[in-house]
């Protein structure tokens, strides 16, 4: 699953799509950017999701994720 998601948020930052016109929460903001911007720049950050959780999930879900791209 992680290597799903990362596929498709490194699509995202390629393209610069990873802005928003809102304050970012520290851990994602971007460091390096001019505080002058209105658009803010987010950068993914590592899951917490467990296995578990995800399982839990697809239980709800009716649905199985798929494991890989």
């Amino acid at each position: 699953m992680e290597q799903i998601i990362d596929k498709y948020l490194k699509e995202l930052t390629d393209v610069q799509l990873n802005k928003l016109p809102t304050k970012i929460v520290t851990e994602m903001a971007d460091p390096n950017q001019n505080e002058n911007e209105e658009w803010r720049i987010w950068n993914p950050v590592k899951s917490q999701v467990t296995d578990i959780e995800i399982e839990e999930f697809e239980s709800r879900l009716g649905y199985k994720l798929p494991s890989h791209i």
